[in-house]
């Protein structure tokens, strides 16, 4: 008998359809060629599902109901049933078991004027800057690695687990920890990925492809690693960490940015607007600390610092002009 053939019998047996003939070359198969069979044919979950409730039957109705299967079908049937119902529960379970083992990922999202924090499942925190976004797994339990991805910019908490390393995928680059805090800043026009330590130690390196080289910085608190998006390389320096961490704690501080920098900070920070009618100003340098102000406040300091001129229309649309710094 062939697979198809069996397993064609076998559906008529357990609909009650089957004749006694069928009945009988179907009991006989299973008494003595069935095992021996079995080792060469694969089964569908489905059809495993069926060819035990017929096992069970068998197993479970002795030969003087076999014998009188047709007139007491209907009973037959229920038992059936009642097994079918058995052997599906326990395959559902099974397959929940093993489909929660499938991996879930959020993400969460800050717009314009917008900072969130958040706590991870093991208990790393993450402070969101304006127009970013974080995704990772619901649990990282069957994980060996905590992967994280970050677009934007993000102060990093990471709780130590030695046992599974921290990594965040920003860009082209990876930075690894255990367990440590520090800063990640990789917005689309910016022309460098800039991660900035805190406390302990992390790894970056080039997130390159099998015909590439990698490289890789190892940087200590107070370094700052860049990676050029343009030519793929790393360099580390020593920087003042107030200057790339204080936005974390509702701190603006400009140091000897351009005025065009110092704006695009400020659009993300309060959802604004900014065009410049004298382009002249946008190279400006100026040096400014503002700790969670109102956005007029901030431009009267920079008109009264530089000498600016700026009008604030609808939409939050503001309008600098003045005589240019050169």
């Amino acid at each position: 008998m062939t697979k198809a053939e069996f397993l064609a019998i076998l559906e008529k047996n357990l609909d009650g359809t089957a004749t006694e003939a069928e009945q009988k070359l179907l009991d006989d198969f299973y008494r003595h060629q069935l095992a021996q069979s079995q080792q060469k044919w694969t089964f569908t979950e489905k059809e495993r599902i069926r060819l035990e409730v017929f096992e069970s039957l068998n197993r479970a109705i002795d030969e003087d109901v076999r014998q009188q299967r047709r007139a007491r079908f209907a009973r037959i049937w229920r038992v059936a049933a009642s097994i079918a119902v058995v052997l599906a529960v326990g395959l559902g379970l099974y397959l929940a078991r093993f489909a929660s083992k499938e991996i879930q990922y959020l993400t969460i999202i800050t717009h314009r004027g917008e900072q969130k924090t958040v706590t991870l499942p093991d208990g790393s925190r993450i402070w969101l800057n304006a127009e970013s976004s974080i995704t990772y797994p619901e649990e990282f339990t069957a994980l060996e690695t905590r992967n994280v991805q970050l677009k934007g910019e993000a102060f990093f908490e990471v709780a130590r687990d030695e046992a599974k390393p921290f990594a965040i995928r920003s860009g082209d680059l990876i930075t690894t920890v255990l367990g440590t805090s520090f800063n990640i800043r990789d917005y689309p026009e910016d022309q460098t990925i800039a991660v900035t330590v805190a406390t302990g130690k992390v790894k970056i390196e080039t997130a390159g492809d099998q015909h590439q080289q990698t490289e890789s910085q190892l940087l200590v608190p107070g370094e700052q690693g860049l990676y050029n998006k343009q030519s793929a390389s790393i360099a580390k320096m020593q920087v003042k960490l107030e200057k790339y961490l204080a936005w974390q704690g509702g701190t603006i501080l400009l140091e000897g940015v351009s005025l065009k920098e110092a704006t695009d900070i400020l659009s993300r920070r309060y959802d604004a607007e900014f065009v410049f009618k004298n382009p002249a100003l946008e190279t400006c340098t100026i040096d400014g600390k503002f700790r969670n102000d109102k956005l007029e406040n901030i431009l009267e300091n920079i008109r009264f610092l530089m000498g600016i001129e700026y009008r604030i229309g609808e939409g939050n649309k503001v309008i600098i002009d003045g005589e240019s710094c050169h």
